[in-house]
């Protein structure tokens, strides 16, 4: 099983970030998802959340809520994700690694447009509610 995180980041705007996987990725090319991956061996939840969002889109958040886990499924496997919220004041120095072809700040009731990967909307509702 694969255990990996999410971050629903919320900019002051309470608009959600999400990134288009890039085509060349394995897991789920060419759909949108919030940013994350997977844990590392040694490294806590919380610590691959914060590493993640470093890596994919360069930024440094200053708060982090975990609001939940849960076991999905795609393609043959499993994973344990574990759900973290974030809210960004400003963007400095954002920048979109290779993993994702593009992003975009959307309001939640936008959310239903977009195929994102292994969430639906009431689920990011719950999380948003419990931030």
């Amino acid at each position: 099983m694969i255990n990996g995180v999410q971050v629903i980041i919320l900019n002051n705007e309470n608009k959600i970030l999400i990134a288009k996987r890039a085509e060349y990725k394995k897991i789920a090319p060419n759909r949108w998802n919030f940013i994350g991956g997977h844990i590392e061996d040694g490294e806590s939840p919380s610590e691959a959340a914060f590493r993640e969002v470093k890596e994919e889109v360069n930024l440094n958040l200053n708060n982090l809520k975990k609001s939940d886990k849960f076991i999905a499924k795609w393609n043959n496997a499993e994973f344990i994700c574990h759900v973290f919220t974030s809210h960004i004041d400003k963007i400095e120095d954002f920048k979109l690694n290779k993993e994702h072809s593009e992003y975009r700040f959307i309001k939640l009731i936008e959310f239903k447009e977009y195929d994102i990967v292994g969430f639906n909307y009431e689920q990011v509702v719950n999380y948003l509610e419990n931030t």
